[in-house]
């Protein structure tokens, strides 16, 4: 809590919270999807991709303790980026979103390869309840356990190979992601509408 509350005195407004947010949450997330579709993916791997991920965001920032600047990014490097990856005379976050990304997906598959894969049985149980619905008045079990008498879901997945788990679209997979971005468009369309008020 201390420390979010000096993280909070350092930003300078409430968009930069928010990016600072949106690239946290985007560097969290390659280790889950990797570990949510690739057998192969290993808890180092995931380890050393948020911390490779980290730290090209640190090099790709500006860091400093109220007014004094330990490290700017663009002070060193912007003059010889291209222009397409500039906006002004900074990197576009966009493009260190993309630099922190990739390295974090290459550094979490590298990794993975070169260490020892999860057990097998370990990984069955995981995307066993991964793939089976939850049905109305299930009870509670213990965390990824299929309560008695539930049998799991047949494996039905896009790339026949034994360690990718990418399911095959159903009608029902497509209309919760048609519904989930018509959420998202509603959000926007309601965050315009507040603007403009």
């Amino acid at each position: 809590m201390l420390c979010g509350i000096f993280c909070s005195y350092q930003l300078e407004s409430v968009v930069q919270g928010l990016e600072t947010f949106w690239k946290v949450a985007a560097m969290m997330g390659v280790p889950f999807f990797v570990g949510l579709f690739w057998r192969r993916a290993t808890s180092t791997g995931a380890w050393a991709s948020t911390g490779a991920s980290f730290a090209a965001l640190l090099f790709t920032s500006q860091i400093g303790v109220s007014d004094k600047v330990l490290w700017d990014f663009n002070a060193v490097f912007a003059d010889k980026l291209p222009d397409f990856m500039l906006l002004g005379d900074k990197l576009y976050l966009a493009w260190q979103m993309i630099i922190y990304l990739v390295l974090g997906l290459v550094t979490h598959v590298g990794i993975s390869l070169l260490t020892k894969p999860e057990g097998e049985e370990k990984l069955d149980k995981f995307y066993q309840c991964i793939r089976t619905p939850v049905r109305h008045g299930e009870p509670e079990t213990a965390p990824f356990t299929l309560p008695d008498g539930v049998a799991p879901a047949p494996r039905n997945v896009l790339i026949k190979h034994r360690d990718f788990e990418i399911p095959k679209p159903t009608v029902t997979g497509l209309l919760g992601f048609l519904a989930g971005w018509a959420g998202v468009g509603a959000l926007i369309a309601a965050f315009f509408w507040i603007l403009r008020r």
